[in-house]
């Protein structure tokens, strides 16, 4: 694996640290309308869609910006301009920002409200789009990293080809490390981003769209219309706008290391690996994770800090931050928690790093007046 020789480490749901050779990709310089610019752009959509062995029904549209742009591309692009109903399963923070972006275009839609610390529960997926027989499409984040809450993405696609609904989904944190269900005739679009499971810089993402599902004469957005970058693309090998073609040629980069690296399933194991042995050190200082371990997935865990510790998450940060740790809050209800990562080009020493520099605060965390907790 190429180590990334940044000292500060990264716990985070991304950006994240990245490969010596990934950020070097970036140090050239090329023109945005230039045929290796083309060539690159085309590479790396040929990569996106070998990655899964996707097949010609399929697009890879690339999109200037982080995962919520192609989240946001994807929900305007993929819907006709009528007859059409999105129903969103709001089980974290993510699904509450496809909620938001359905709420701003003023795009026809329903939210079923689930648990925030479960898996999405297939059946009443089921029930809840018998009494909505309206809904054509469903909304869906597998894996919400706001706590770390993996849904059930197979049996979701199930219920989708069973009831005839088309699936949009968020596939941001699980691209690159999770199966995803191509083969599924439910399966529309998929975002994913390229700072999280492939490891590269943030600031490019993209859709995997049916190209059944791109509506030609519908435009509810100029710079986040799928079907004209498509086009565009496809016509004259361009980007309408400007392309970020450093983040382009990192990105082609970590798709390479990825492809080497043995692709999703060696990148699952080591998340697998990784995590396996954070729960185990952190274990041994009282902290535990959140969700029981049927609803998370490796790629990020949210953890407890027990009763009898004695600084706020403020402070905590500030003393990882100082030892080059960073890690980011939770968005559970209590200050007493905290996510941590195991993506990016981390190994298990950083673990080790992570979890003494743990243990080294709580040591002292008593000679530190405690701060008032929400």
């Amino acid at each position: 694996m190429m180590r990334n020789t940044d000292a500060q480490v990264l716990f985070t749901p991304g950006p994240l640290n990245t490969s010596a050779t990934v950020k070097s990709a970036m140090l050239d310089d090329i023109g945005s309308r230039t045929t290796a610019s083309s060539e690159l752009t085309s590479r790396i959509c040929s990569k996106l869609l070998d990655a899964y062995a996707i097949g010609d029904a399929f697009a890879a549209i690339p999109v200037q910006g982080s995962g919520t742009f192609a989240v946001e591309a994807m929900l305007t692009s993929c819907l006709p301009a009528t007859d059409y109903c999105i129903g969103v399963l709001v089980n974290g923070e993510y699904s509450k920002r496809m909620l938001e972006i359905c709420e701003i275009y003023g795009l026809h839609h329903v939210p079923l409200q689930c648990d925030t610390e479960t898996a999405i529960d297939p059946a009443r997926v089921d029930a809840f789009l018998l009494e909505h027989p309206q809904i054509s499409h469903l909304a869906l984040v597998h894996f919400e990293t706001g706590l770390g809450v993996l849904n059930d993405l197979a049996q979701l696609a199930s219920v989708c080809e069973r009831r005839s609904v088309q699936l949009l989904l968020d596939a941001i944190s699980t691209f690159g490390a999770l199966p995803i269900p191509f083969d599924s005739p439910a399966l529309a679009a998929v975002a994913l981003s390229a700072n999280k499971c492939l490891h590269s810089v943030p600031g490019i993402a993209f859709v995997i769209a049916r190209k059944a599902a791109l509506q030609p004469s519908v435009r509810r957005s100029l710079s986040l219309d799928l079907n004209a970058q498509w086009r565009k693309l496809e016509n004259g090998h361009q980007w309408r706008f400007t392309p970020p073609t450093h983040v382009l040629l990192a990105f082609d980069q970590a798709l390479d290391e990825w492809a080497r690296e043995g692709k999703a399933e060696r990148r699952l194991d080591k998340y697998q690996q990784l995590n396996r042995h954070l729960v185990r050190r952190l274990a041994e200082q009282g902290i535990v994770p959140l969700l029981d371990a049927h609803h998370r997935a490796p790629m990020i865990t949210t953890f407890l800090l027990p009763e009898t510790f004695a600084l706020s998450f403020e402070q905590l940060y500030r003393h990882l931050e100082a030892a080059q740790l960073i890690i980011y809050p939770s968005t559970y209800s209590t200050a007493r928690s905290f996510r941590i990562g195991c993506i990016g080009e981390l190994v298990r020493a950083d673990i080790d790093r992570l979890a003494d520099a743990l243990r080294n605060v709580t040591s002292s965390s008593q000679l530190i007046e405690p701060a008032a907790h929400a």
